[in-house]
């Protein structure tokens, strides 16, 4: 990771939001189907939400469990590719790629439309059954408790590095985003 870029781009969305307050849209797209886990998964959401106008919208795309189960039901195997995905209770799998283990997470539209519902009073999906991603649109969000609201800010701004580094240069823009969702 290039951390002084990260930091560049706090400082640059600090200015922005400065100067012309929270955002009217927010986009994500493949982010939700990276993380780690579902505490991960909410404070990616949550710092979202926090970085919109009451009246903003997050507009996102993510994978599509119905493809993971279709691929299975299906038997997709063939002498050039094997797909095989081992889903936990949560749809996480872990896939080997290019010698590092990866965390992919998968929604089905009623699984990522319960998600969003918990921070946004207006939520609309749009998917297949089968097709690889789901993709959401979420309007009006919720009022958020502040100590979460002030976790999840800090865990998305300042995530942990390896070998435990952290940049903390994220707290002018976490002050800016706390006081605009008061």
């Amino acid at each position: 990771m290039d951390i002084r870029q990260v930091v560049r781009f706090i400082r640059d969305i600090e200015k922005d939001v400065r100067e012309n307050g929270l955002f009217d849209m927010v986009v994500l797209d493949s982010v939700l189907n990276s993380v780690i886990s579902p505490k991960v998964e909410h404070d990616v959401i949550i710092a979202c939400a926090a970085f919109l106008k009451p009246d903003g919208e997050l507009v996102l795309g993510t994978r599509n469990l119905g493809s993971v189960l279709s691929h299975a039901r299906a038997g997709h195997a063939t002498g050039k590719k094997r797909y095989i995905e081992f889903l936990d209770k949560d749809n996480f799998c872990a896939t080997w790629r290019a010698g590092v283990w990866t965390m992919q997470h998968f929604h089905s539209g009623e699984t990522l439309k319960t998600l969003l519902c918990a921070y946004f009073n207006e939520v609309e999906t749009i998917t297949t059954e089968t097709g690889s991603n789901i993709y959401a649109i979420a309007r009006k969000k919720k009022a958020i408790d502040h100590d979460r609201l002030r976790d999840a800010l800090e865990n998305e701004l300042n995530f942990e590095y390896v070998n435990g580094f952290q940049h903390n240069r994220h707290g002018v823009l976490l002050e800016q985003v706390m006081r605009l969702n008061t």
